[in-house]
């Protein structure tokens, strides 16, 4: 319960922020993300960011928190972290490095390994890729979004629609058009960038 309290506690005063601010693997993200945009701007890459069933893709991490974080710890056992690229960066190739030689791999290393080089794609080929479709912990901050006390404010009153806004987000999100956006990692690009100043942050 303690993890789920620490959690609760971050969403109900900053909501999804730690996501922005925090989190080692978003700061990875954001040395990646100039490749990314490089990328992005490739005629294909172009075509799969206006996919209409993009959005339904970032139900995929909700599926990971339920189905791999929940319901395998209930019934199997906790074994995320032996298949979480994370862990894998994180932990077993530090121990790799401090230890040569003394690390013994466990049934699942094949599995993670593989999936930690899926990982590394990914993140290369889209800006923010494992916060946006699979990281369970932005599916346990972002609901708290809607709630918490710190957020992001638009006046889309005086709105130019300049869309430099949204161009920046490095989450993909409509700008002018949100309302606390479980999205929203809160990093404050939009902020910083509105010609008009008419993005901020708010208390609640």
């Amino acid at each position: 319960m303690y993890p789920l309290l620490i959690i609760g506690f971050f969403g109900i005063t900053t909501g999804r922020a730690i996501c922005g601010w925090a989190c080692p693997i978003g700061f990875l993200q954001r040395g990646t993300s100039r490749v990314a945009r490089k990328v992005k701007k490739h005629p294909i890459a172009q075509k799969l960011g206006k996919y209409r069933g993009e959005k339904y893709l970032r139900y995929i991490k909700y599926m990971m928190l339920i189905g791999f974080v929940f319901l395998t710890s209930l019934l199997i056992g906790f074994i995320f972290t032996d298949i979480c690229p994370v862990g894998m960066l994180v932990g077993t190739f530090p121990i790799l490095i401090l230890n040569p030689g003394k690390f013994v791999p466990n049934y699942f290393f094949p599995v993670a390994l593989v999936i930690f080089i899926l990982f590394i794609v990914l993140i290369f080929s889209i800006e923010r890729g494992w916060c946006r479709y699979f990281c369970p912990v932005g599916a346990l901050l972002g609901p708290f979004n809607k709630v918490s006390i710190l957020h992001i404010q638009v006046n889309a009153e005086g709105c130019l629609h300049c869309n430099i806004c949204s161009y920046i987000c490095p989450m993909g999100i409509d700008v002018p058009n949100m309302h606390r956006d479980p999205e929203c990692i809160l990093c404050g690009k939009c902020v910083t960038m509105c010609p008009e100043k008419l993005i901020r942050y708010a208390r609640a």
